[in-house]
């Protein structure tokens, strides 16, 4: 079972590869990233209209064939938050670690904490 620090770092690992990835024009993709808990952790929902839209292809003729910038961000950052979480919790057994480890940019910890907290 993780600590209360642990959990809330645990949040702060996942949400911040997410935020650090997140395609920006309006922000209203990046403000609809939600953390809520659950009783054995927690769950990570984005749930703008067209989110959909910055992770998939563009097959629409509109694009003229172009690729779109952001395709598979969600993946990317998933894979990305599960390799951060693997890399802090996964060494905790073998050596005594603290947050520097595995760090997360203060302008990310920030906003975290301002929106999440």
């Amino acid at each position: 079972m993780l600590s209360e620090s642990e959990m809330k770092y645990l949040k702060m690992l996942v949400l911040s590869e997410f935020l650090l990835r997140c395609p920006y024009d309006t922000g209203e993709l990046l403000n609809s990233i939600s953390i809520e808990e659950t009783g054995s952790g927690f769950n990570l929902t984005i749930d703008a209209p067209h989110t959909v839209y910055t992770e998939e292809p563009w097959i629409s003729p509109r694009w003229g064939g172009k690729s779109n910038p952001n395709q598979k961000w969600i993946f990317t950052s998933f894979l990305e938050a599960f390799n951060s979480v693997k890399s802090y919790f996964g060494s905790k057994e073998l050596k005594d670690i603290n947050e520097e480890d595995v760090p997360i940019p203060e302008e990310v910890r920030d906003y975290i904490e301002e929106k999440y907290e």
